[in-house]
């Protein structure tokens, strides 16, 4: 009979750790990347230009040419201001803003 279970739990045990070392690996760069999110200012769908190309209207139109201005359109999210329409800042009462853990003076 052939017994694999020693090479099971083996393995069993090297995966758990390689999650674990990865995991707390990920969960700095996740607490990381929801910090920076509350703080951008720049409006996500066009970047902060406050302008994106336009769309397609049909299949035969032609690729919106980046060169040419009236290829560019007001962003309908930010109205072409360029800055986010969500504000996560929140103000503290010392005046500053609280941004996750930290304050902003």
């Amino acid at each position: 009979m052939l017994n694999l279970l020693p090479a099971i739990d083996e393995l069993q045990k090297r995966k758990k750790h390689i999650e674990s070392l990865y995991q707390t690996e990920l969960d700095g760069v996740n607490r990381a990347l929801e910090i920076l999110i509350q703080m951008n200012e720049a409006c996500p769908s066009c970047g902060g230009h406050g302008k994106k190309l336009r769309g397609r209207s049909c299949a035969e139109d032609d690729r919106p040419d980046p060169n040419d201005p009236a290829d560019w359109v007001k962003c309908s999210v930010c109205g072409g201001t360029g800055r986010s329409p969500i504000q996560n800042n929140q103000p503290t009462k010392e005046g500053g803003e609280q941004i996750g853990d930290f304050i902003f003076r």
